[in-house]
């Protein structure tokens, strides 16, 4: 890994990255996937591999066998499989900051991996929650 530290993604950057779509938020979320996939810095959970099959496969008509192919590929790099520790943080995290589980999920996941960056379109660009700094890589 390179002296800069691990950055979870968000489901929406990585559907943004993967959908096909032509706009220039799908180019730069590829922009930005491409730079943490090389730098070996890209992180995410089983919660947000769920999420994206469910979305590419539904929204964006992809087929399961080329999102399974796209999750295995990205399973070469690190991924926390959510269990009954992280639904219990999330869920402290959740009422202490006033978000919803789902994303207290994202949080606990990434802050049990060890990213000090949480890329997203959702959280709040900026916010502290607790270690994690989220940052919305879609703005510039």
């Amino acid at each position: 890994m390179s002296g800069r530290g691990l950055v979870f993604v968000d489901t929406n950057i990585l559907v943004y990255g993967y959908s096909g779509g032509v706009g220039a938020r799908e180019e730069r979320a590829r922009e930005v996937l491409r730079e943490l996939l090389r730098e070996d810095r890209f992180c995410w959970s089983t919660q947000v591999m769920q999420e994206l099959f469910v979305t590419l496969t539904r929204k964006y008509a992809r087929t399961g066998t080329e999102v399974r192919g796209l999750l295995d590929d990205l399973a070469e790099w690190p991924y926390l499989k959510v269990d009954a520790e992280t639904i219990r943080a999330a869920g402290q995290r959740s009422e202490a900051s006033g978000i919803s589980f789902w994303d207290g999920l994202i949080l606990a996941a990434a802050e049990s991996l060890g990213a000090e960056v949480v890329y997203s379109e959702d959280l709040n660009a900026g916010q502290i929650y607790g270690k994690v700094r989220v940052v919305n890589p879609l703005l510039g």
